[in-house]
């Protein structure tokens, strides 16, 4: 009987132990609510592998502002930060035209959380007309893990703007929709917002900017107008299969 008892709590700390260091991985990402550039270590959470550059690091140009060259010139893959005042939302945002950064960090190395990121259909250089933004839905709330508080009207109002700073400017945008959508089969014959990057025409503009406000849960009296240049951030949405929890903010003219 005791070496039962021995065997089940031997097996019950072994089960916590696992436990803590999962939620552990969960809740460590780069960039929390202050974006800082760390000593370089590898911590027990990533990967000790880290892949080589295959490109030598390109050199900061010197119109771009201070603070993202420092990140550009440990990582061209910076692209910007995106911050909503008041929120954990105050993270780097990279691009390398795939999906490396959905599971590895600033430094390369695996994280499950991984980065914000812009979608590989996007084109950053030239800019295309909306940069659709990846993350994470993270339990602990990191990365995308509340952008689902948005479907609280209450809470769009006191979180209406967000800051998109690229590497050479701080450009401010304004919420003007907030739905919930899915990934869709290439068969269906549905809206899908995932595939709107660039608009050719005022018409494929506003479609798309109808359909938004359609499908969102509340009118926010916001309208884009062609030319204005747009953010789409998407995280997991759990409600339904291959959900998605979808805000779009429009960029604020100066």
């Amino acid at each position: 009987m005791k070496k039962k008892i021995l065997i089940l709590l031997l097996t019950l700390f072994l089960l916590f132990g696992f436990a803590c260091s999962a939620a552990k991985e969960e809740t460590e990402a780069y960039g929390t609510a202050q974006v800082i550039i760390p000593e370089r270590t590898v911590s027990e959470t990533e990967s000790v592998s880290t892949p080589v550059p295959t490109v030598p690091l390109k050199t900061p140009a010197p119109d771009m502002l201070p603070e993202m060259a420092e990140y550009y010139a440990q990582n061209n893959d910076v692209v910007g930060k995106l911050t909503i005042e008041d929120t954990v939302i105050d993270y780097l945002v990279m691009y390398s035209g795939d999906d490396y950064y959905i599971n590895h960090n600033f430094y390369k190395n695996y994280q499950r959380s991984g980065c914000l990121y812009i979608d590989k259909y996007c084109t950053v250089d030239p800019r295309d007309t909306n940069l659709l933004i990846h993350g994470h839905n993270m339990k602990s709330g990191i990365m995308f893990g509340a952008l689902d508080k948005y479907l609280d009207e209450d809470y769009y109002e006191d979180h209406k703007y967000i800051t998109y700073t690229t590497l050479y400017e701080v450009e401010t945008y304004e919420v003007f929709a907030v739905f919930v959508s899915q990934v869709f089969k290439k068969t269906d014959t549905v809206f899908k917002y995932y595939n709107f990057h660039n608009a050719e025409t005022e018409l494929e503009y506003n479609k798309f900017v109808n359909n938004c406000r359609a499908l969102s849960v509340f009118d926010t009296g916001v309208i884009p107008e062609f030319g204005d240049q747009l953010l789409t951030l998407s995280t997991c949405d759990y409600s339904k299969e291959d959900g998605r929890m979808v805000v779009v903010a429009r960029k604020i003219s100066e």
